[in-house]
C-alpha cells in the first residue's frame, strides 16, 4: 500500500499525478488527511474526498509514504508530530519515502535527510537543509526520493517487479 498525505492547500497536480501514475503501475494507493477532515481543499480550490484519516499505526505496512507539496499544506505536514514519527519509523524500516516540491522540508525536520542527498523547491530549501542538497532537479538516495517540482515526479523509480499492469502506454516510472 502506498499512502499520500494531504492537508488543505495541497498542490493538486503533484497529488493527482502521483496517485494516477502509481495506480496505473498496479499499486494500491490511499489518500490520507492529516487534518482530521475527510475532505481537503487544494491550493487552487480542488475539493478532494480522501480515503481515510491519518492515525497512529494506520500506515504500519506501507510500501511507500508520499508527501505532495503545496502551501500551506507542506507547512501543515511539517507541524504534524505523528507524521514525523511515522517518517522516522519507516525510514528505519527502509520504506520508500518520497517528497515533492516543498514537502522535502518535512523529511528534513523529521531528521530522515541526515547524510542523504535531497532536493527541494528553492524557497523551501532552508527547512530541508538537514540533508545534502544534491543540486539536481530530482534526487535518489537509498529509500529516499525527492524532486523540486511537480513535472519531475514522473521520473523517479520503476514500480516493484510484477506489479506493473497494462501494456503499451502504461507508465514506465512511478514516484
Amino acid at each position: 500500500m502506498v499512502y499520500l498525505f494531504l492537508a488543505d492547500g495541497f498542490e493538486e497536480m503533484e497529488t493527482i499525478t502521483a496517485f494516477d501514475v502509481l495506480q496505473r503501475c498496479g499499486l494500491e494507493v490511499k489518500l490520507l488527511s492529516i487534518t482530521g477532515k475527510r475532505v481537503v481543499i487544494g491550493g487552487h480550490g480542488l475539493i478532494l474526498k480522501v480515503d481515510g484519516l491519518f492515525r497512529k499505526n494506520v500506515v504500519e505496512n506501507a510500501q511507500a509514504l508520499v508527501l505532495p507539496g503545496g502551501m500551506p499544506a507542506a507547512k501543515t505536514l511539517l507541524n504534524c508530530d505523528l507524521l514525523r514519527q511515522a517518517l522516522v519509523q519507516h525510514n528505519h524500516k527502509g520504506t520508500l519515502l518520497a517528497a515533492i516540491c516543498a514537502a522535502p522540508m518535512v523529511l528534513g525536520e523529521a531528521g530522515v535527510l541526515k547524510g542523504k542527498e535531497a532536493t527541494c523547491y528553492p524557497p523551501a530549501r532552508r527547512e530541508a537543509s538537514a540533508g545534502r542538497n544534491g543540486g539536481g532537479r530530482r534526487e535518489r538516495d537509498h529509500c529516499l526520493r525527492s524532486c523540486r517540482r511537480r513535472s519531475l515526479c514522473l521520473h523517479h523509480c520503476p514500480p516493484p517487479r510484477g506489479q506493473r499492469k497494462g501494456g503499451r502506454g502504461a507508465p514506465r516510472h512511478a514516484v
